[in-house]
């Protein structure tokens, strides 16, 4: 049969048998080949971006201990207005100072937290309430101060003025 055949049908017949084995070499050997090749530059790329995870996860803990350290006590039980008074209470003995406003609790609930709040009035010198305001910073377990505001006022039986700190303490509860 195939030498029945004239040239140009012989030749037409190779040509078309090339371009089937060309096809079907490549369906069965190139091609996986190739989709692999595709996936082995996807998990490089990957890789590469995962490379850096332990520095990032570090950078992100130190975010994480920064927000934390401006925020609160995030453990900050709601029933430390005691221990709070206890600690201003026994400064204000010892240092001539008068605690005027006993510190009432306000308890803010937003998503998964209540914001606890905490607002104490106290009366004396500006040096003695610089220390107050020291001794609290460094007892983190009643919370941050949020705020400090001094205000001076005259009382005109007395003749006399009188200087006002207020301080604001919050502090971060999560909720039930």
């Amino acid at each position: 049969m195939w030498n029945n055949l004239s040239y140009k049908k012989r030749f037409y017949r190779i040509i078309i048998g090339l371009i089937l084995l060309i096809c079907l070499s490549y369906k069965f050997a190139f091609q996986n080949t190739l989709l692999l090749k595709d996936n082995l530059e996807q998990l490089k790329t990957e890789l590469r971006k995962i490379e850096n995870a332990p520095y990032k996860l570090n950078m992100i803990q130190q975010k994480l201990d920064e927000i934390d350290t401006r925020i609160g006590d995030v453990n900050f039980e709601i029933d430390k207005g005691g221990y709070l008074i206890d600690i201003i209470g026994d400064f204000c003995k010892r240092n001539d100072l008068v605690l005027n406003e006993i510190p009432q609790k306000h308890v803010f609930n937003k998503e998964n937290f209540n914001v606890v709040t905490f607002k104490v009035l106290i009366e004396g010198s500006f040096k003695r309430q610089l220390q107050l305001l020291n001794e609290i910073e460094d007892q983190p377990i009643i919370g941050k101060v949020r705020s400090v505001c001094f205000e001076s006022k005259y009382d005109l039986k007395l003749k006399k003025k009188f200087l006002y700190g207020s301080y604001l303490f919050q502090s971060l509860k999560e909720s039930n």
